[in-house]
């Protein structure tokens, strides 16, 4: 699946949309959709990655601390940290795990 057709499937989602981009032995690229109000719940990584987003807007909220991050911005997130994402917007991510 393409960015193009993520977000053409928003459309009709019901919660976020995680797609995988790219895999290599070190580092995972995942984009996320996300319609307005849609949460991608509290969960924590092993591993440290970097969310960015490209399109809207979003509410990052860690235990270290919250942020709202818009087009262009990104955040690390801390491996063993639990942290969720809240669309403030429709909205475009990546995640890089292996950051």
């Amino acid at each position: 699946m393409t960015l193009k057709h993520l977000k053409a499937a928003l459309a009709t989602a019901t919660q976020p949309l995680l797609v995988p981009l790219a895999k290599t032995d070190q580092t995972k690229v995942i984009a996320i959709g996300f319609k307005k109000g849609m949460v991608l719940r509290k969960h924590k990584t092993a591993i440290p990655a970097k969310l960015y987003v490209l399109e809207g807007q979003v509410q990052y909220e860690a235990e270290s601390g919250h942020m709202v991050l818009s087009e262009y911005e990104e955040t690390p997130i801390r491996a063993d940290e639990y942290h969720q994402v809240t669309a403030q917007e429709e909205a475009l991510c990546l995640l890089i795990i292996g950051a």
